[in-house]
């Protein structure tokens, strides 16, 4: 079982890891909210700019202010920061499904949320005296984003498809043929819903386990289809491999015990024994 500061540590990893994502996104296109205030309204074009890197100052104060001080208030900023990126790219429309960028992206503001919530109440977020409602926050926003992606993939999302030929293409210099991935994409999509419903009905370590490294292969397949902003793709998405890990540690009958973590040591000793 890990230690509430061990915890802390990995709430506060993850959240800077995504904010170094949205941060480098936002210096390099501009944030979402500016895009569609410079499209949509007659503010000028250096008021917008202005508007995207106060948006980045914002992250970047309230990642900062939450090293130092763990308190609610710099989570709650991160996520409200993160909801309005997810509706003004969805005001700004133009792209295949962007009707569903709130569940699809909910993971990256809900969880913050939790967090949120949790230090508002008592100050700190460990197993042992976690809230109930903490966990099961971070499941329902896994569950939206990973319905919502499983019914992208359902429909074909282009995007989707692009990834999987472009990818199988530059890592086995073969690219699978757009029957193929459409094909997987079938697959994918079901898998997805079927780990949305379960991580709310019945959330089990190996489902975790799963979803988080599927997270991670869906988040990292960024770097592999565009190497100049795939980075900062990947770690925007960073949400979707940590809340997992989260989600056990601080779920009392998923967490690991102390027996457990320490069967790679005692085995690591006795191969150097013998």
């Amino acid at each position: 079982m890990l230690k509430r500061n061990q915890i802390a540590v990995l709430i506060y990893t993850i959240a800077t890891l995504q904010v170094l994502g949205y941060c480098g996104k936002m210096w390099y296109e501009g944030s979402r909210l500016a895009n569609f205030l410079f499209l949509n309204t007659n503010l000028s074009e250096a008021t917008c700019l202005a508007v995207s890197k106060g948006s980045i100052v914002l992250l970047l104060i309230s990642v900062l202010w939450a090293f130092f001080q763990w308190s609610p208030w710099p989570f709650f900023a991160l996520a409200c920061v993160f909801l309005i990126e997810a509706v003004s790219r969805t005001l700004l429309g133009g792209e295949f499904a962007v009707a569903y960028t709130l569940p699809a992206e909910a993971i990256r503001f809900v969880w913050l949320f939790g967090v949120a919530y949790a230090l508002l109440l008592q100050r700190r977020v460990d197993i042992e005296r976690s809230l109930p409602i903490v966990p099961f926050i971070f499941r329902v926003g896994l569950a939206l984003t990973f319905a919502t992606h499983g019914w992208e993939a359902l429909q074909q999302h282009p995007s989707f498809v692009d990834l999987i030929i472009v990818g199988s293409q530059r890592l086995t210099s073969w690219a699978w043929s757009e029957a193929t991935a459409r094909n997987l994409l079938w697959v994918i999509g079901a898998i997805d819903l079927v780990a949305a419903v379960l991580v709310i009905s019945k959330p089990t370590r190996s489902l975790l386990i799963y979803m988080s490294l599927w997270g991670l292969i869906t988040a990292v397949s960024r770097i592999i289809f565009s190497p100049e902003m795939g980075l900062y793709e990947t770690l925007m998405r960073v949400s979707h491999t940590g809340v997992p890990l989260l989600v056990i540690l601080l779920t009392p009958q998923l967490a690991p015990k102390r027996s457990e973590l320490a069967r790679p040591l005692r085995f690591f000793r006795k191969s150097r024994a013998s």
